[in-house]
């Protein structure tokens, strides 16, 4: 037979058991959602980050706090943002560059890949069209204000490039007919 004592035992056993399952379940809720919050506020802040860059602000800090999937999100995002900022100010260097008229700065794409690298492609292109048109039109109306009217400008170009060449090459020809008959009159 059970004793009073057993039963108080018994009683007391099973009331400490169900106390600790339950403060057992209410602390396995209450680290869940700290770990849902903390997960929560890192995502908030890399989506933040993310939408900073995506509008073209790339003067924002990161801060890393974490050394998860997370942090290493964040990380990623800080080494992108760091490669389009030195894009950006690369780019700056051969715009200002060429609006003072030196066209003879480039952007060093050994160390660029993907769109980064197409961009300093196309920009590096572009300024040696430029270059290259411009040295033209310059030689031949250096050539032509000295008198020379042998000078044109055989490269082809393309666009407003190639109306340039068209304009100058018929100045030179119109020159050279006004030049043969002022030649037959005197």
């Amino acid at each position: 037979a059970v004793g009073p004592s057993s039963r108080i035992a018994s009683a007391m056993v099973r009331n400490i058991a169900i106390i600790a399952i339950v403060g057992g379940v209410a602390l396995a809720f209450f680290l869940g959602f700290l770990l849902v919050r903390t997960i929560s506020l890192s995502l908030a802040q890399a989506g933040n980050v993310a939408s900073r860059i995506a509008a073209g602000d790339l003067s924002g800090s990161i801060e890393i706090r974490q050394h998860d999937e997370v942090g290493a999100l964040l990380q990623s995002m800080q080494t992108m943002q760091n490669s389009l900022s030195a894009l950006v100010r690369d780019i700056q260097v051969v715009v200002n560059a060429a609006v003072q008229g030196d066209l003879s700065k480039r952007i060093n794409i050994s160390d660029k890949q993907g769109f980064g690298k197409q961009i300093g492609e196309s920009l590096n292109q572009l300024t040696e069209t430029t270059d290259a048109g411009l040295n033209d039109v310059m030689r031949v109306t250096s050539a032509l204000a000295a008198g020379d009217l042998s000078q044109k400008i055989n490269k082809e170009y393309p666009g407003v490039f190639g109306s340039t060449r068209d304009g100058v090459n018929a100045t030179v020809d119109a020159l050279t007919r006004v030049v043969a008959e002022i030649q037959q009159i005197v």
